[in-house]
């Protein structure tokens, strides 16, 4: 460093002159030692500094470094949050198109169901028109129900314990369904519906006025019951009363506004009604109008609109101290006797239906093989029992479908053995009697006046305690253990 000071110096000597080089230093004091330590000392600074502004840069880059190492990790953390949002929404969007597929799937079985026909048994064919019979021993002919029993070997007789029973009622307040609940027996199994006969089940029979306007008069669901029964187009006494208000006049208060509906060509009688006055005047009305009772009466039509009539009690029992009750039977009298009285001739039925119909008790023993076959009988049924409480209804049927069978040359059942129980309409003040006979000299007819009496149709079979009874009584007579 000194050298090169003094060979500058020396550069700078022919201009300061000739002879010897004479410096004037501004600082006298600084030898040429101190002056190059000085130099060197500046120099280290100047390293130094150089070095502080490398660090410096080297820190300002590594903390660049960091930032942009945040920034990755800040954008693969969202990259980590995209992929996994994307997954949640792609299993979202298969658990949906999973639902989809399964909603799918039931509303297709669904439609396949809805499209296969209802199971039904097969319908027999609808009975002619039901003459009122000329002899109580021989009623008139039943048309043949389809699908008869196999018949197979007699060892099959005893059928592996299982029994077969129809209910027959001839109460109409409520459907089957509610019947079957309340018809169980110590020694019979649950009565199930399709077991249960109500005196308004053979109108199943009687399609042809199926498609027609017909009158419906009772207690309880009657519209809904003969809808149920196959009846498409009905109207209830209380729609005939709204349509007609003038035609009702016992009570004057219910003058509702006048309606429209359908001419009726047919009456249908379920039951003993509420209002005994309104259905017997509006029946009537209907009757004399031929079904129009709107219009003006001109001249009374002879033969009427066919009468399809259910339940042919006189009597029932109930919970009063008195014995009985005016049931369905009454009504119908009431009904004969007005139309009577009116027109001078008789009313007359299409059909009859209900105990003791044969109507009935051929529709009982045709669901008794229905329950048959599908428990897997053999052999044909070849006796009836038929359990009641009531002689002129429940006996007396039960007798004249006996006389049927008897002279029947069908596929059907040999006997039908009637079994009286004294826990009902029958009672006997000495208990249970000896001989059947005993009873019949205590009888008044209380049966319809299409029926003719016949005291030995009113003779029952067996005369027991209650039904429990009657039941073991056929298990014995089968030879049932």
């Amino acid at each position: 460093m000194l050298q090169s000071t003094q060979k500058v110096l020396g550069g700078l000597a022919p201009h300061l002159g000739r002879g010897r080089l004479e410096t004037t230093s501004p600082l006298p004091h600084i030898s040429k030692a101190g002056f190059g330590a000085e130099c060197c000392h500046h120099h280290h600074l100047l390293l130094l500094h150089h070095y502080h502004l490398l660090l410096l840069l080297h820190r300002l880059l590594l903390l660049l470094l960091h930032l942009l190492l945040l920034l990755l990790h800040f954008l693969l953390l969202l990259l980590l949050l995209f992929l996994l949002l994307h997954r949640l929404l792609l299993l979202l969007l298969l658990h949906r198109l999973l639902l989809l597929l399964l909603l799918l799937l039931f509303l297709l079985l669904l439609h396949l169901l809805l499209l296969l026909p209802p199971p039904s048994s097969p319908r027999p064919p609808s009975p002619p028109p039901q003459p009122p019979p000329s002899s109580p021993s021989l009623p008139p002919p039943l048309p043949p129900l389809p699908s008869p029993v196999p018949t197979g070997p007699a060892s099959d007789r005893r059928h592996g314990g299982r029994q077969v029973a129809a209910r027959v009622r001839d109460g109409t307040g409520s459907d089957r369904r509610e019947k079957g609940g309340k018809c169980s027996l110590s020694s019979l199994p649950q009565v199930s519906p399709e077991q249960v006969i109500l005196s308004h089940s053979p109108l199943r029979l009687f399609n042809q006025f199926h498609q027609k306007c017909m009158l419906v008069a009772g207690q309880g669901p009657v519209e809904e019951n003969a809808e149920d029964l196959g009846f498409k187009h009905v109207v209830t006494i209380e729609a005939l009363r709204k349509a007609y208000p003038l035609l009702d006049m016992v009570d004057q208060s219910r003058r509702p506004k006048e309606l429209v509906i359908s001419s009726c060509i047919g009456v249908i009688l379920f039951g003993e009604p509420v209002r005994w006055e309104t259905s017997l005047q509006l029946i009537t009305d209907v009757l004399l109008s031929n079904g129009n009772p709107g219009a003006e009466l001109q001249d009374i039509p002879y033969p009427h609109l066919p009468v399809l009539a259910c339940n042919m009690d006189l009597l029932w029992m109930a919970e009063a101290r008195m014995p009985s009750r005016f049931g369905h039977g009454t009504f119908l009298l009431c009904l004969e006797n007005i139309y009577k009285k009116v027109t001078g001739r008789e009313l007359k039925y299409e059909a009859l239906i209900g105990k003791p119909s044969t109507v009935t008790y051929r529709y009982a023993e045709y669901l008794i093989k229905q329950q048959a076959e599908k428990q897997g009988w053999k052999s044909p049924i070849r006796r009836l029992y038929a359990v009641g409480d009531n002689p002129m209804s429940d006996i007396y049927g039960a007798n004249l479908y006996n006389n049927y069978l008897k002279s029947a040359h069908q596929n059907q059942a040999q006997s039908c053995e009637s079994i009286l129980v004294c826990t009902g309409v029958y009672r006997h003040n000495a208990g249970v009697p000896s001989k059947t006979e005993e009873y019949t000299t205590e009888i008044v007819f209380h049966g319809h006046r299409d029926f003719c009496f016949d005291p030995s149709l009113v003779e029952a079979s067996y005369i027991v305690q209650d039904v429990n009874d009657a039941v073991q009584l056929a298990f014995k007579k089968e030879d049932w253990s």
